[in-house]
């Protein structure tokens, strides 16, 4: 095992959260590696000197202080908190670029509620399109050559051959 993975899973050792494979590692590690069985007896150090320090909890007068602290920087208690808004329109050119977009949209909305009605009653009225050769506009060279070529495609082999 090499010193850096070694100490990655010092703490975890200390923890006891290893596997019985990896502790046994670690182990043979730290008794020939004096690195490590430096970092490893720190390590111990710090844990009891962290498990022995006393910490004060926070006193009653702290909390209040803090939230008095917290309330005075967030609310205003001099204004309510939601105010109503109202959109003033004292440029002229404010209210004739509002107008023109009230008109754009209102303009568009007429024209598709127009297009959905012709769309939906215009499917109604025509009939279903067939095409064939008949139906084909074409010059009279090309036409006359699709009518040999279907009458080609028409005929018995027999008939195919002999032209």
């Amino acid at each position: 095992m090499t010193c850096f993975k070694s100490q990655q899973l010092l703490e975890a050792y200390l923890d006891r959260e290893l596997s019985s494979e990896a502790e046994l590692k670690l182990r043979n590690h730290l008794d020939s590696c004096e690195i490590c069985q430096k970092e490893h007896s720190n390590l111990i150090s710090l844990k009891e000197l962290l498990n022995n320090s006393k910490s004060e909890f926070p006193t009653q007068p702290y909390w209040e202080d803090t939230k008095n602290i917290i309330l005075a920087k967030t609310v205003d208690k001099s204004e309510p908190v939601l105010k109503p808004k109202t959109i003033s329109l004292r440029n002229p050119e404010q209210k004739a670029a509002l107008h023109r977009s009230l008109i754009s949209v209102a303009a568009s909305f007429v024209i598709l509620m127009i297009s959905i009605f012709i769309g939906s009653s215009h499917d109604k009225d025509l009939p279903t399109p067939t095409f064939g050769i008949d139906q084909m506009f074409t010059t009279y060279e090309v036409d006359e050559q699709l009518r040999n070529y279907s009458n080609y495609y028409h005929k018995s082999p027999t008939e195919q051959l002999s032209q």
